[in-house]
């Protein structure tokens, strides 16, 4: 049993050249043509900065074999006493306290502390007074 519409076989053949002709022409009328020269302007070329600067604008800074192993020597030693200064810390964590970091930034906070015990010490004394 056929259940297609036409005839059988109808659609099994190749398009006309009358219809390819007809696809061809409507394809061409919805083509946009060029636009004239004078309109289409050039892409403009974006600057770009240098990134680094040449080999030969490069200051010729090279270190001595003497220079170069005072540098390594210090920046041994500032590793190893970090080093120590961390399992100090870690052996006793009060230490922390006495750090310089903690004494500059309560040096830096003298005033607003200032402001807090006052603050809760009038607050004490209110409290009592209600009681």
């Amino acid at each position: 049993m056929n259940w297609s519409w036409g005839e059988e076989g109808e659609y099994d053949e190749e398009p006309s050249v009358d219809y390819m002709e007809y696809l061809a022409r409507r394809a061409s009328c919805s083509v946009l043509p060029d636009p004239p020269k004078a309109m289409v302007a050039p892409a403009p070329v974006p600057k770009r900065k240098k990134s680094l600067p040449g080999a030969a604008d490069a200051p010729a800074a090279i270190l001595s074999r003497e220079e170069a192993s005072v540098l390594s020597s210090q920046r041994r030693e500032e590793v190893r006493r970090q080093v120590e200064e961390a399992e100090r810390y870690r052996a006793n964590p009060l230490l922390y306290f006495c750090s310089p970091q903690v004494k500059a930034w309560l040096a830096r906070q003298q005033l607003t502390i200032f402001i807090l015990i006052i603050n809760l010490s009038l607050a004490y004394l209110f409290f009592k007074l209600l009681t």
